[in-house]
């Protein structure tokens, strides 16, 4: 099966959006939104690319240092900027119903997000599980069990943090060494948030993969609300306009020093992980978030 390059994809999904997007109100914005339901971008992970984006420049040192937070189960947003992801700030900072929670502890806490929750994911009657440690060690002893799954969705504890994951669950696949993962996601801010999250989609199953000796194969982010904010509108047409440039080569360097769970915890930068190739392409476009 042929994979259609990450960024055709990702262009052809926002060309749909913005043509046939349902529009409706979002009441946590309080923007319209253009939508589409059940949207699906296929990365082919052991082949490349890197799915980075030319139509506009787009970070790739923060979609890596978030998704490290995640994994180390941070919670605060000055920890994530240390590691190179300043995004969360907004969330831990400027959210009306976050700030007028009485859990939380002050500026710049974002309370139990995505890892935290799934690096103690609580257990009826008392206990929690480490769902990272836990398929490291299952996919390194060459098992699974139909159940390798790290998810941050936990509805009990949704008042316990800034905001509930948008990608949320990473569903592992072995077949004998061949490593593959699908991914989900109930919203997906197109013109923003997409772009990191194909990004964190690839460097989850290529970084499992090297953490447990397998190969990576094929990942797949499924994506239920594809949506388009209206204050976005003009600038994706700016984006659409522009032809993509897809002769760069790029690819994941993972840190080699790096190598199991309790190194990821360890980390104090990702300076040792980076995206090369990403050479050619438009201009940024300053899109505005939507807290």
């Amino acid at each position: 099966m042929t994979v259609l390059h990450p960024e055709l994809q990702y262009l052809e999904i926002a060309r749909d959006i913005m043509d046939n997007g349902h529009i409706s109100l979002n009441e946590r914005t309080g923007i319209r939104t253009k939508s589409l339901i059940g949207r699906t971008v296929v990365l082919d992970v052991e082949n490349g690319p890197y799915p980075t984006i030319s139509t506009r420049k787009a970070p790739t040192r923060s979609p890596i240092a978030e998704f490290l937070g995640y994994m180390k189960g941070l919670t605060n947003a000055e920890d994530f900027a240390k590691l190179g992801a300043p995004t969360w700030y907004a969330n831990a900072n400027e959210t009306k119903a976050w700030l007028e929670n009485p859990v939380r502890k002050g500026e710049n806490d974002c309370g139990q997000i995505y890892g935290a929750v799934a690096r103690n994911f609580p257990v009826v009657g008392g206990g929690k599980i480490d769902l990272l440690n836990k398929i490291v060690n299952n996919i390194k002893q060459n098992l699974d069990d139909r159940g390798e799954i790290i998810t941050y969705w936990h509805p009990g504890m949704f008042h316990l943090g800034a905001l509930r994951p948008c990608l949320h669950t990473l569903n592992f696949a072995l077949q004998g060494d061949d490593l593959y993962l699908e991914a989900y996601q109930r919203s997906a801010d197109w013109a923003i948030g997409t772009v990191t999250n194909l990004q964190q989609t690839h460097f989850a199953l290529e970084f499992m993969a090297f953490l447990t000796n397998k190969n990576p194969k094929r990942a797949r982010l499924h994506m239920t609300n594809a949506h388009i904010y209206e204050n976005q509108f003009e600038l994706m047409e700016e984006q659409l306009s522009r032809e993509p440039i897809l002769t760069n080569n790029t690819k994941l360097i993972l840190d080699p020093n790096v190598k199991s769970v309790a190194d990821i915890d360890a980390l104090q930068n990702v300076d040792g992980f980076k995206v090369t190739g990403y050479d050619n392409y438009h201009p940024a476009i300053k899109y505005p978030f939507a807290s």
